[in-house]
């Protein structure tokens, strides 16, 4: 259990999830001042690990080490660039920890998302090289990351959340030479009163209509 700010996103599948507790009635020693709240902190998921300890000031390192010496783990590629195992160790002038929980504030927060953004942007690149080589090729050195960043910001303007969501935009995107925005169909499908259908289920009906015109077209060209 770890406290957070308040306004924090703790929707199931973060880093951080909301506790039963907050609706079950805090435990006796586990209350939560008024602008944090009690979460779940998944520390056994080495990709949460990665996320979250780089962010940490030494006072918040030493509450997380509580008595260990140091703290190992592998993340997947996406959380770590540089490979291997990360970790802490507990330096000689490292603060005594602190009675209570692990503490994340605002500026960890803030910290932590810039890192999510940053991992997405290399995982969306990564799809984009992998299913349209030659059009990644085609881009200038140097504006696939860019490429893949506004891709984003226009995909959760649209209101996807999904990793799977955003490559398939990107995708899209990608050979529609970033125009799928700005296509009025695609607007209003996923603009429209559909209740039922997220913007991420539209993003993947939308994909699979254009392949299905593409098969079709093809057909066409043969015949």
């Amino acid at each position: 259990m770890i406290l957070v700010p308040e306004d924090t996103e703790t929707d199931y599948g973060k880093p951080y999830e909301i506790s039963p507790l907050q609706t079950e009635g805090a435990m006796e020693g586990m209350s939560a001042p008024s602008n944090h709240v009690l979460v779940l902190f998944r520390h056994a998921d080495a990709n949460v690990m990665a996320q979250v300890l780089p962010t940490l000031n030494p006072a918040q390192v030493s509450r997380l080490l509580g008595p260990a010496e140091a703290l190992c783990f592998a993340a997947d590629p996406q959380w770590n660039e540089a490979g291997g195992v990360m970790g802490a160790r507990r330096a000689p002038n490292l603060p005594e920890r602190q009675a209570g929980m692990l503490k994340l504030e605002q500026e960890n927060i803030r910290a932590i998302s810039v890192r999510r953004d940053a991992a997405l942007t290399r995982k969306v690149a990564g799809y984009l090289e992998r299913v349209a080589p030659d059009r990644v090729s085609a881009l200038e050195e140097g504006k696939l990351q860019k490429f893949a960043q506004y891709s984003l910001r226009e995909s959760r303007r649209f209101g996807v959340e999904t990793d799977a969501g955003h490559c398939r935009w990107a995708y899209m995107s990608l050979v529609t030479s970033g125009q799928l925005g700005q296509n009025p169909s695609v607007q209003e499908a996923m603009r429209a009163d559909a209740p039922g259908y997220s913007a991420d289920t539209r993003v993947a009906l939308l994909m699979r209509h254009s392949f299905l015109a593409v098969k079709k077209q093809a057909s066409r060209e043969v015949d």
